[in-house]
């Protein structure tokens, strides 16, 4: 064989050896990322989240609920990635009878099941109910309840919260990108859930039920609402109206301040302030901004 057809054989095998190996790496790389799917492929993909729970007062002494389990639903397709409003179609009635659908996949945060007094966590007190790692954009939360739900009242009785069935046990909190705070230096994600106490509890023919009010919202896009009531130790109710037929109630602490999260920008409010044996008093046009605190002045109540 000629100098010149070795040399063209050997430029044949290795542009045949190239193409082979071209041909695998690309063989690999989709066998493990599909085209529309989201797989990442390093430690700064993965979000540590919490699922955190507050709330507002209520007009009993104790509002306890079994939480039995908090789960995360994460979109495992990122081909609606950027559409915040992609998963508003994923119905809840069928969510409990599978755990994954066109819409995401439900994930438990592993936390163990405990009791929480929601009647305790007014004026910014919080609880961590839930606390995972996601790979992928989370969507929904959802918390399932047990059977041992009771309140007390404010005459000392306890007296157990029904739930008719299966369904009822289960709360389901839609998530967009406004209600959701990020620490891109801890890598963390973290969900703020504020529970409606006061509009959550019906009593029909004497007994009492959950209808529960349950809100995502976050320090970066929603405000909050502060102030102190004279005399401090009156126990005023505060009842923050946004105009569009929603009521958040406010209990004062012993030294009469309060506190509400989770309200939403450019609503003009209207703060009405009662206690037992005082004049009532109302404040209106009260406004919010994103990630600001809104502090009324002080306010006292006259007999």
């Amino acid at each position: 064989m000629s100098m010149k057809t070795k040399n063209q054989t050997s430029l044949v095998l290795s542009i045949l050896a190239a193409f082979v190996l071209i041909f695998s790496s690309c063989k690999k790389t989709d066998s493990f990322r599909k085209p529309g799917v989201y797989s990442p492929t390093t430690s700064a993909s993965i979000k540590d989240v919490q699922v955190i729970i507050t709330g507002s007062g209520a007009n009993f002494q104790t509002v306890m609920l079994d939480v039995q389990k908090v789960e995360i639903k994460e979109d495992l397709d990122n081909a609606n990635y950027d559409n915040d409003n992609f998963a508003d179609a994923d119905d809840n009635m069928d969510d409990h009878l599978k755990s994954v659908d066109e819409f995401g996949q439900w994930k438990s945060t592993g936390q163990a099941p405990q009791m929480i007094d929601m009647a305790s966590l007014k004026n910014g007190a919080e609880s961590l109910i839930g606390n995972a790692t996601a790979m992928y954009k989370v969507r929904k939360i959802r918390i399932t309840l047990g059977t041992n739900n009771y309140l007390i009242d404010n005459a000392g009785e306890t007296h157990a919260i029904k739930l008719e069935n299966d369904v009822e046990k289960v709360i389901y909190i839609g998530i967009h990108e406004d209600d959701i705070d990020e620490d891109q230096a801890l890598n963390q994600q973290i969900f703020h859930l504020y529970f409606d106490a006061a509009n959550s509890i019906k009593l029909d023919n004497g007994n009492y039920t959950l209808d529960p009010i349950v809100r995502p919202f976050s320090m970066k896009a929603f405000g909050e609402l502060t102030g102190q009531v004279f005399p401090e130790d009156v126990n005023a109710n505060v009842k923050i109206d946004d105009g569009q037929g929603n009521t958040i109630l406010a209990v004062t602490e012993k030294n009469g301040e309060f506190r509400v999260r989770g309200l939403k920008e450019g609503n003009s409010y209207t703060v009405i302030v009662e206690a037992p044996g005082y004049v009532t008093q109302e404040f209106t046009s009260v406004t919010m901004e994103k990630g600001k605190k809104t502090e009324l002045n002080a306010i006292t109540l006259v007999q």
